[in-house]
């Protein structure tokens, strides 16, 4: 966390949200003052596409929680997201446009003109809150990684652990010209032509030191903080990269996983209706055998009943005179 040397006396909540504070709901809500306190500017031509935000406590006593919210945090990469900042003190948030979304935008404004950067719906999120004495005494003795999730857990907390939190939402701006922010060096920095500056530059001695002069030693500081500015940016680009492609395979996963189940669901419905269906129709066949036998057994038992009874007589007269014949004939015969 860097110091503000000209910091200036505390000022009123009047005063603080005119100069862009976070604007307090009541007493006990901690403030911050905000620069640029609007908007944030992003240029997609050249190199600006870093934007810098000021965060200044203006508190003398206690220390003041921060964190830094983006509607798309794919876009933009956010160092740091969060942290404490000391009474009277200063942070300074870099927020990188990242190179791949930077040169899209400017694809589009190549190909449709101003309207391309018109109308952008990104929004910043600045939470800010009183930090406990213990909490900044507990955090001051943790490492980087560990002091970043003990901030995490407390803002995971509900309302920050009790506390109030006051927020301060922040516009985008993408505009295709150079102001707006300080030129930085492009994000999209090669390895190659990081490695190829880094070794062409000239390494000073230790009697090349004592030999230059003041104008050429702020020379080579300079230098040196251009090559290091560079690095830091390519770090941060490989970094925003790694977190794009994590949250894309971690997306792809999932979907994945939703097509493998809902596909998994409608095999089983599918096995399911078949099922029923078979079931339905040996069910209706059998009865519509069983109905089917025993009309047909109806209608041959009253066939047979009719048929009986009208052969009947006719079998009787038939079998009767042949009957009688056959007597008469064995009388005649023993006359």
């Amino acid at each position: 966390m860097s110091t503000d040397p000209s910091a200036p006396p505390a000022i009123s909540p009047a005063a603080a949200a005119a100069a862009g504070a976070v604007a307090p709901s009541g007493g006990a809500a901690a403030s911050l003052e905000i620069t640029p306190d609007d908007a944030l500017t992003f240029s997609v031509r050249g190199t600006g596409s870093k934007c810098v935000m000021t965060l200044r406590n203006p508190d003398e006593e206690g220390h003041v929680a921060f964190k830094v919210k983006t509607t798309q945090p794919r876009r933009y990469l956010v160092r740091p997201n969060q942290g404490l900042i000391p009474p009277k003190k200063s942070e300074e948030v870099t927020i990188l446009l990242v190179d791949k979304d930077r040169a899209a935008l400017l694809r589009d404004f190549d190909q449709i003109g101003p309207p391309a950067l018109e109308g952008c719906k990104d929004k910043f999120l600045v939470q800010c809150c009183h930090a406990p004495l213990k909490f900044v005494s507990d955090h001051a003795s943790k490492s980087g990684r560990e002091a970043g999730e003990a901030l995490t857990a407390m803002w995971g907390a509900s309302g920050a652990g009790g506390r109030t939190v006051s927020n301060k939402k922040l516009q985008v701006r993408h505009v295709a010209g150079e102001g707006g922010t300080a030129a930085t060096p492009s994000v999209g920095v090669s390895a190659d032509r990081v490695k190829v500056e880094i070794g062409s530059a000239p390494v000073a001695s230790p009697e090349n030191i004592s030999a230059m002069s003041s104008d050429q030693m702020l020379t080579e500081v300079t230098q040196l903080r251009k090559k290091y500015d560079e690095l830091v940016a390519f770090s941060v680009n490989l970094t925003a990269e790694r977190d794009i492609l994590n949250n894309t395979l971690e997306q792809t996963k999932r979907d994945l996983n939703r097509e493998q189940a809902a596909r998994m669901s409608d095999e089983r419905s599918g096995e399911s209706s078949a099922r029923r269906y078979i079931s339905k129709g040996v069910k209706s066949g059998s009865n519509t055998s069983k109905k089917f036998g025993l009309l047909h057994l109806g209608i041959a038992a009253v066939l047979f009943f009719f048929v009986g009874r009208m052969m009947g007589p006719r079998s009787q007269e038939c079998v009767l005179p042949v009957q009688t014949n056959t007597v008469e004939e064995i009388v005649t015969e023993e006359l």
